[in-house]
Formats: structure tokens, C-alpha cells, sequence
């Protein structure tokens, strides 16, 4: 359950540059346990750099809700829908390795539920 209490806001993200994913250099098997099912690959590096973005846009939703009674309505209320636009099109910007299928892997799945909690606590935010 998320809480809508007001809090000191996140420091803002560093703006130092994020590593490049070199998608083929680490690629592990990821066997599902205890069922014998089909392997599938996991990509850490992929998977940490898409959970980087994530706690970025989530920190930028919290200090626009803490920041929201210090600024203008109108530009608060853009900058809700530009951060919540952002957290929409965030599932495309990610490789295929991290894309819902059929057979995505448990790790792919909890990225992409995390991202839909924050869509809706945005969302939450802007109304």
C-alpha cells in the first residue's frame, strides 16, 4: 500500500552518465525452480539499467508531489502528465529481453508490475 503522507522530498538523481548495456556480454541461463521448465536468458545488465530508469521516474513523481504546493497549478499539472507520458512509453524504450511474452521470466515480470504500481500512483498524483 502506498502512502500519500507528505514526505521531505528524494534527493534528484545524479545526471552522471549510465553504463551502455553490452546486451550479449552477460547473458546467464535462468532455469525456473523447482519446475523443470525451459531455460530462459537474463540479462543483468538490461535488467539494472531498465530498474535505474524506473527509480528516476519515480523519484521525479515524488518531489513534483511534495514539491506541488510550492509551484503553479497549471505547471505542476503539465509536468504530472509530461513524467506520466514518459511512464507510459518507458516499456517500449526497453530491449526485447525485458518485453512481456509468453515466456517471460519471473524478474521481467516484477520490472514491468513495478512499473505499472508507479504509472498508477502518477496517475494517483495528477488528479
Amino acid at each position: 500500500m502506498m502512502s500519500f503522507a507528505k514526505a521531505h522530498p528524494l534527493r534528484p538523481p545524479s545526471d552522471c552518465p549510465k553504463p551502455q548495456a553490452d546486451h550479449d556480454a552477460h547473458v546467464s541461463d535462468w532455469t525456473p525452480y523447482p519446475q523443470g521448465l525451459r531455460k530462459g536468458h537474463f540479462h543483468p545488465e538490461d535488467h539494472f539499467l531498465a530498474i535505474l530508469s524506473l527509480a528516476e521516474k519515480a523519484t521525479q513523481d515524488q518531489r513534483l508531489f511534495v514539491e506541488q504546493d510550492d509551484r503553479d497549478d497549471a505547471n505542476t499539472k503539465e509536468s504530472f502528465v509530461g513524467l506520466y507520458q514518459e511512464l507510459e512509453e518507458w516499456s517500449g524504450t526497453l530491449p526485447e529481453c525485458l518485453k512481456i511474452r509468453e515466456d517471460a521470466s519471473p524478474h521481467v515480470l516484477a520490472l514491468q508490475w513495478v512499473s505499472s504500481g508507479i504509472l498508477r500512483y502518477s496517475l494517483t498524483n495528477m488528479t
